[in-house]
């Protein structure tokens, strides 16, 4: 019996030693393969503990051939959800809860919901990703975590538990019977080119269950990932205690517009999030609780300021070229026969501007996002085949979304009526085809930037005492 984080320490310091510099100089040229998870949201009236039970290889800790099973399961408190991350290994899914008679034991499921299929070679069928399973395991009733070599032990007085891994769930083991088998699908994301960004989007699945309490049945059916937003920002409203959302222009407030929208964070005291005006949090993901002023928050037109017909018969051409320069991408334009190309678009943020990076392989749609009056253009470093533009004294200003990522569930976002994953960054990459390339962006992005400050300035952050 060993613990989860020892057997993958253990089997990640093998690997690099068995496998030595070679690993090192292949690295940025091996596909990368996504990563899946499957967000379970409890819908019913009684807590429900869910347990997954993976069968994963160990080799090379042990003999080639040889597996091990983790089995982990966190309980569910009715309307939330918990995320079990995974790579493509299959997993059987149990779901434990009290009845209405207090006993304890397995939930049942009469219709697998169908939440897709998946073509696992080239010549063979289609595959259910979600299918009925019943495999027995012992687990906790409230939290469990352990590992199992080789077959999963049924002995449930028997288990041991290694202290690192005791403190996840209290008392005895009981035994459960799953009622899934979930087998995801991992897709090929490709080789990523030197020097790029490795943005690998999930597998990502969803399923509601509404267990009532009476009977065994969970009443499963699919879900979406707006179930799994809805449950952490109602966990987090339901954290504060009243009168923790402060009032917009409220007393002892600070106030500015954020995304096309009014925020509002308390002057001191309490942990200093920024709220919406209809009192829901701003995503954690943007990294404003505590801040005072962020380049992130929206800019705003400069008033009675206005362009002639001269002045944007001069900007247009510039845009033209802008546009024309880092579409050529980092391989020539070609390349948008494969769907791997650089386009430039205006304002998909209020007041950003967005370099979008076109994946190949069904990878999908990144955005790099900076308002161009907070990009320190004078310091761009302009390299063989990437310029990278600083944001101002170094500050984070740049917004990075795609596809949703299963190890990121509090960077998912909306987001032009998209769920987004987002992440923040000091600097705008622009992938390019030489130093002259580079060049002439940075020159016109400078040029754009200067008709920008003629029209815009910071929406200015209004305190109240």
């Amino acid at each position: 019996m060993k613990t989860i984080g020892t057997k993958l320490a253990l089997q990640v310091a093998l690997v690099l030693i068995l496998l030595g510099s070679a690993m090192l100089l292949r690295a940025e040229q091996e596909d990368s393969f996504s990563e899946s998870a499957i967000t379970v949201c409890n819908k019913g009236t009684v807590p429900v503990e869910v347990v997954v039970a993976i069968k994963k290889s160990d080799f090379p800790f042990r003999a080639p051939g040889t597996y091990y099973w983790r089995i982990e399961g966190t309980t569910v408190v009715p309307q939330d959800c918990t995320t079990v991350r995974d790579d493509e290994d299959p997993a059987y899914v149990a779901f434990g809860f009290t009845d209405s008679k207090g006993e304890w034991g397995s939930g049942k499921i009469a219709q697998v919901p169908d939440l897709g299929s998946v073509q696992r070679s080239m010549f063979g069928k289609e595959e259910k990703v979600l299918t009925g399973a019943a495999k027995p395991m012992c687990v906790r009733k409230d939290a469990t975590l352990y590992a199992s070599d080789d077959e999963l032990s049924l002995d449930c007085a028997g288990v041991k538990v290694k202290s690192e891994d005791a403190k996840h769930g209290h008392g005895a083991f009981f035994p459960l019977t799953s009622a899934l088998y979930f087998y995801p699908d991992s897709h090929n994301c490709g080789k990523p080119s030197v020097g790029e960004l490795n943005f690998c989007p999930a597998s990502v699945y969803d399923l509601n269950i509404s267990p009532s309490g009476t009977d065994r049945e969970l009443h499963a059916t699919p879900g979406t990932e707006s179930d799994a937003a809805a449950a952490r920002d109602r966990r987090d409203t339901q954290s504060r205690p009243a009168g923790a959302v402060p009032a917009s222009f409220g007393q002892g407030t600070r106030n500015t517009m954020f995304r096309g929208r009014k925020v509002v964070t308390r002057n001191d005291g309490g942990d200093r999030r920024w709220f919406y005006e209809d009192g829901s949090p701003v995503e954690q993901a943007y990294q404003l609780t505590g801040t005072v002023a962020s380049p992130l928050f929206d800019y705003r037109p400069k008033a009675g300021a206005t362009l002639s017909q001269v002045e944007i018969a001069r900007l247009v051409p510039i845009v033209t070229a802008l546009s024309q320069e880092v579409a050529k991408g980092p391989r020539g334009g070609r390349l948008t026969e494969q769907g791997q190309y650089l386009d430039f678009l205006q304002h998909d943020l209020p007041s950003m501007t967005c370099i979008v990076r076109e994946y190949a392989n069904d990878v999908g749609t990144v955005h790099f996002c900076a308002n161009l009056l907070t990009l320190d253009l004078a310091r761009a470093e302009v390299k063989e085949t990437l310029v990278a533009i600083p944001c101002r004294a170094d500050a984070t200003c740049v917004i990075s979304a795609g596809a949703p990522r299963a190890m990121d569930p509090t960077g998912v976002v909306t987001l032009w009526n998209q769920r987004l994953s987002v992440s923040l960054a000091t600097t705008l990459s622009i992938w390019t085809t030489g130093r002259e390339r580079g060049q002439a962006i940075v020159a016109l992005l400078t040029e754009y930037a200067n008709w920008q400050a003629k029209l815009g300035e910071p929406t200015p952050v209004t305190s109240v005492p």
